[in-house]
C-alpha cells in the first residue's frame, strides 16, 4: 500500500513540477508551419515515445491539432519527432503541462496539454 501511495505522489509531483516549468512561446506561429511553439525545462530523464530525453531545456513545435499530430522537440543534443496517438479538446482552466507517469525509475511522457489552444495530445508507452 505504501508503494502505491509513493508512486501516486511521485506522479503528481512530476506533473506539478513540469506544469510550473512549461511555458508557451507562441500559438499559431506565423511563417513556420507550426500551429504552436513552446518551451519547457525537464528536470530529470524522461522517455517520450521511443526516445529518451536527458534533463535540460527544450523547445517544441506542433504541426497540427488533429491526428496525425506530430510534435518536434529540440534540446541541446537531442531532436525528436513524436506522433500523438489521440487528440482531445480540453477546456480546463490552468496552464499548459506535460503529464508524466513513473515507469520503473524513469518518467514517461503520456500527454501534452496546451491550455492556449484547449487541446490535449496523448502518447503511447514504448514497450520495454
Amino acid at each position: 500500500m505504501k508503494t502505491i501511495r509513493h508512486h501516486t505522489l511521485m506522479k503528481y509531483a512530476a506533473l506539478v513540477l513540469l506544469a510550473a516549468c512549461f511555458s508557451a512561446a507562441q500559438v499559431a506561429a506565423q511563417g513556420t508551419g507550426a500551429v504552436y511553439r513552446g518551451s519547457f525545462h525537464l528536470p530529470f530523464e524522461a522517455s517520450w515515445g521511443t526516445a529518451v530525453l536527458p534533463p535540460g531545456e527544450y523547445t517544441c513545435a506542433l504541426n497540427s491539432t488533429t491526428v496525425p499530430s506530430v510534435v518536434t522537440v529540440r534540446g541541446e543534443k537531442t531532436t525528436i519527432m513524436v506522433q500523438a496517438q489521440s487528440v482531445a479538446e480540453r477546456k480546463d482552466a490552468g496552464r499548459s503541462a506535460l503529464i508524466l507517469v513513473r515507469r520503473a525509475k524513469r518518467g514517461v511522457i503520456r500527454s501534452l496539454y496546451l491550455a492556449e489552444i484547449g487541446t490535449a495530445f496523448h502518447y503511447g508507452l514504448a514497450k520495454e
